[in-house]
């Protein structure tokens, strides 16, 4: 309070009674709720001491009146404000500011160091109303701000002193958006950072994380939800390798939500492909090749680029030791095809297909088989004998070729012969086919040498033929002659 143009007149306390008699005391009120107030007596240029009494029903005052006037006035006073407040942004606030003392009584409201004018400054405005008893002043702020928070101070000003009110508002609102940033990244998971910067005045709540590919609409997002306030790192597990996702964050209050952070983009790693090739086709195209035919693995499940593809084969017959031999290739698109050589002739063999990208490769196709086709067989019937059984019948014998160089289906063997004289020359080539492993032939020149050769044969042809072996028709048996000799009759 700031007394003005006052000297001290001080000699007694009068208090005022309803029978019109002053009482003078010079002991204070001794009641606990009591203070004392300075007030200034302008007419008589001397300070009074006014001890009053404030009753929760009835006001009394002590006033120290000797050699002054009757008539007094009292200085402006602040006699009610609240000490902190608090609005929310974007909604109206109001603070209001009572005062007493002698009228008129002019009221400034002040934010820190600044005289609050409201037809400079739009926001605000302020209501003053003087019920009789009391003046009060309204400072409207439409809406309360961010930089509202602060203190602000109502003074109340008369001819005879003046008073100041201080008023602590804090306006809340929700937090700013945390800073977020990504510290490592994996092929299924990463890992989360992030700032909270200004919390709106108000304690925050939690966290909430938003993600989805990048691609997608927010609407397929996926979430995290109410992350400890305490914490401020996550992990994101479950993605999917080398996609491209879209994550933002948020912070909440009372108040309410954040705006979301900056919007990240995140490229996850590769991982070894999930699928296998598709489609897997066999195709015998000759008797020591297949071609292989296949589709890449399910987009979904390639997990980053295909570079290329491992064949695995192995022949299935008896005696394989069930190793499968790698080819690799280069990917060229989603069909591929490779062709498998220099295999065994009418062998059967399980093909297996293999998709790999930078990470690693995947699982395989099912085994499936292929038999390469037939051929002639590699190698000639063995052990062959001719038994001469008559001056016109030869009887050959042999062995099959092994099984292994069949090359195919064995249909029979053919026995090919001829005549030769002892000139030289050759007689008319002949053959017979058979099922068995020895055949008579027939009809032949007597005593007559003949080559001989047999082999094998198959679907594919005639196989290798056997070294010539010869054979001789055994000599013919000359047939007695009968001698006839006349007969003379006589007479």
């Amino acid at each position: 309070m700031v007394l003005k143009n006052l000297t001290p007149c001080i000699q007694g306390d009068r208090r005022h009674t309803t029978d019109g008699v002053d009482h003078y005391s010079h002991q204070p009120p001794a009641h606990p709720s009591m203070h004392l107030l300075l007030i200034y007596r302008r007419a008589c240029q001397s300070l009074m001491v006014i001890a009053e009494a404030i009753w929760l029903e009835r006001e009394q005052a002590i006033l120290n009146l000797n050699g002054c006037p009757e008539k007094y006035s009292f200085p402006a006073m602040i006699t009610s404000h609240p000490n902190t407040t608090i609005a929310i942004k974007g909604h109206n606030k109001e603070l209001n500011c009572t005062a007493r003392g002698e009228r008129p009584i002019i009221i400034r409201w002040e934010k820190e160091d600044t005289v609050i004018d409201p037809d400079r400054m739009f926001r605000y405005s302020v209501a003053t109303k003087d019920n009789g008893e009391e003046v009060v002043s309204t400072l409207r702020i439409i809406p309360a701000d961010r930089g509202d928070s602060g203190f602000f101070s109502c003074h109340a000003i008369n001819s005879y002193g003046e008073d100041r009110g201080l008023i602590q508002l804090t306006v809340q609102e929700p937090p700013d958006a945390p800073e977020l940033e990504i510290r490592e990244v994996k092929a299924r998971s990463m890992n989360l950072r992030w700032t909270q910067r200004f919390d709106g005045n108000s304690l925050i709540l939690g966290f909430d994380i938003e993600y989805k590919n990048k691609s997608d609409p927010w609407d397929l997002k996926q979430s995290t939800r109410n992350i400890n306030p305490t914490i401020n790192q996550a992990n994101i597990v479950d993605l999917h390798p080398a996609s491209v996702y879209s994550i933002r964050i948020y912070s909440f209050n009372k108040i309410g939500r954040s705006e979301s952070s900056k919007e990240l983009t995140v490229s996850t790693e590769e991982a070894a492909p999930d699928g296998p090739p598709m489609d897997v086709i066999l195709e015998p195209v000759t008797s020591q090749s297949i071609r292989v035919t296949w589709k890449a693995p399910r987009k979904e499940l390639q997990n980053g680029v295909i570079r290329g593809y491992q064949i695995g084969y192995r022949e299935n017959g008896p005696g394989s030791n069930g190793q499968y031999s790698i080819v690799e290739m280069k990917a060229t698109g989603d069909s591929e095809v490779y062709t498998l050589d220099n295999l065994k002739k009418f062998a059967q063999y399980g093909v297996v297909v293999q998709a790999f990208n930078r990470a690693g490769t995947g699982p395989s196709s099912s085994e499936i088989n292929a038999t390469t086709l037939e051929d002639v067989p590699s190698q000639p019937p063995d052990n062959m004998k001719a038994v001469s059984i008559s001056s016109d019948a030869v009887t050959i014998i042999w062995s099959p070729p092994p099984r292994s160089t069949l090359n195919g289906v064995l249909k029979g063997f053919r026995v090919i012969y001829w005549s030769v004289h002892q000139d030289g020359d050759w007689g008319e080539m002949q053959n017979i086919t058979t099922m068995d492993s020895r055949v008579e032939l027939r009809g032949l020149e007597k005593f007559t040498n003949y080559s001989v050769q047999v082999l094998a044969f198959t679907q594919a042809g005639d196989g290798v033929r056997s070294l010539v072996i010869y054979a001789q028709t055994k000599e013919d048996i000359l047939e007695p002659k009968t001698t006839f000799s006349p007969t003379h009759n006589l007479v």
